[in-house]
């Protein structure tokens, strides 16, 4: 490997493509990243030690969204050339590994703010932002007040199920499985909300009832999810399908 110096942001999202918990869409931008800082080495080396399913087979959207903050600017050669490889990287990828895994839950949620096709106001979006920055910075409590008094100024149901999918995911992203099963329980139970926020609640909560053991209730939530035919379908299936590995 021609790498001049370590880059654990990439390499965990490495960790996350062999693992198949990358979209399609994060997959080509992982082997363009790959390409530009010499990780592919590091990268199908990975893949081979691991021997664990493609990307494609395993698409889950919903990860911690890390990586590299100031890529250079490609090139037009450079981006041919990844474009290339790109399709090639996932071609290689599936060809060198063919087993499937047992579906675990995932270890964090993403905290980003793009969530539905709803039009927030701005002012809402920055006061959104304030509190999920406090949950990632390590001011949970200060986060967990701040999501409570944004969900009673709230105007309408999809801006409470928004809060209350934020506020989840730093619960469960803090451990807090019981708080976290709650709060997605109450966008579940919402009867007039967009469905992708239903589908997304649905799926964090389906993997937050795994991280309770709870695997009956969390299988019959992801075969909730699968009829919304939306962002985490496939990845609701593909959670059935390790589920029921032997």
């Amino acid at each position: 490997m021609k790498t001049k110096s370590r880059l654990p942001e990439l390499e965990d999202r490495i960790d996350l493509y062999v693992k198949g918990a990358l979209t399609q869409a994060q997959a080509d931008e992982l082997w363009i990243d790959a390409i530009q800082y010499d990780y592919v080495d590091f990268l199908k080396s990975a893949a081979t030690i691991r021997k664990v399913a493609v990307a494609t087979t395993h698409e889950v959207r919903s990860i911690p969204r890390i990586g590299i903050r100031t890529r250079p600017k490609l090139t037009t050669l450079t981006a041919a050339a990844a474009a290339v490889a790109v399709t090639a990287g996932s071609l290689w990828l599936y060809q060198s590994t063919s087993e499937s895994t047992p579906f675990t839950p995932l270890s964090r949620l993403e905290t980003g703010l793009v969530r539905s096709g709803t039009q927030a106001a701005t002012s809402f979006e920055a006061r959104v932002r304030s509190a999920v920055l406090l949950a990632v910075q390590g001011s949970y409590g200060d986060a967990m007040v701040e999501f409570d008094r944004l969900v009673s100024e709230a105007n309408t149901t999809d801006e409470r199920a928004l809060l209350w999918i934020h506020q989840g995911t730093a619960q469960y992203n803090q451990g807090e499985w019981n708080a976290a099963e709650s709060t997605f329980g109450k966008v579940v139970q919402m009867n007039e909300v967009a469905p992708a926020l239903q589908e997304e609640a649905r799926w964090y909560l389906a993997n937050t009832l795994l991280q309770t053991g709870e695997t009956d209730r969390a299988v019959r939530m992801l075969e909730s999810v699968i009829p919304y035919d939306g962002a985490y379908s496939r990845a609701a299936r593909t959670a059935l399908d390790g589920l029921h590995m032997p």
